[in-house]
């Protein structure tokens, strides 16, 4: 399993686009609520 920093950003941009929306509102609300746990 390669790291996700392995991967360029615009490869990454790329894969992020292809998803499905509701797996990009999922990592969405995942990644919300790892910023606000962070604080």
């Amino acid at each position: 399993v390669s790291r996700p920093s392995s991967i360029p950003p615009n490869t990454r941009d790329n894969l992020y686009q292809g998803l499905p929306p509701s797996i990009k509102s999922a990592l969405r609300a995942k990644v919300q609520s790892f910023h606000v746990s962070e604080e």
